[in-house]
């Protein structure tokens, strides 16, 4: 597998607590009491935050939606870093936009890392994050790496 930086970065590294999972629910509850990201994100204030992320369902027009909802909240101005999974949804209907331009049309201008085809998603192979864990992410040429520590 290889892991791929949004923009024109070959290296990237950030650390912080991890949240997130399938954005497919994700999308619908971020900013309820279901999942109080303001709340997390005050917790952990010091760390600082990642937020995790994976596609299991969503068109890509879809997705791109979602994203920019995630920015339109102010999410991506409180985190450290995004990390997203590799899309179980692979067709391309038609006229319809492709993941990647879903993903680059709505975070390309961001501030922060957005380092996606991660391991995480749907599809093998997939590794275990732990919500609340502290990790140090570190991605050099398509090569990713991800050391999380309970605590």
């Amino acid at each position: 597998t290889q892991w791929k930086i949004l923009g024109d970065k070959e290296t990237t590294q950030f650390n912080g607590r991890l949240i997130g999972g399938c954005f497919d629910t994700i999308s619908n509850i971020i900013g309820t009491e279901y999942f109080d990201f303001d709340a997390f994100h005050l917790n952990y204030i010091d760390d600082g935050i990642i937020l995790y992320i994976e596609n299991a369902e969503m068109s890509p027009t879809a997705f791109m939606r979602a994203l920019l909802s995630l920015k339109f909240k102010g999410v991506c101005n409180k985190i450290n870093g995004l990390l997203i999974g590799r899309n179980a949804v692979t067709s391309n209907k038609g006229k319809e936009i492709s993941s990647f331009e879903a993903l680059s049309n709505a975070l390309d201008d961001l501030d922060i890392p957005v380092v996606y085809d991660v391991d995480i998603s749907h599809l093998p192979p997939n590794l275990t994050l732990f919500n609340g864990a502290f990790a140090d992410v570190s991605v050099s040429n398509n090569v990713g790496k991800i050391k999380q520590t309970l605590s």
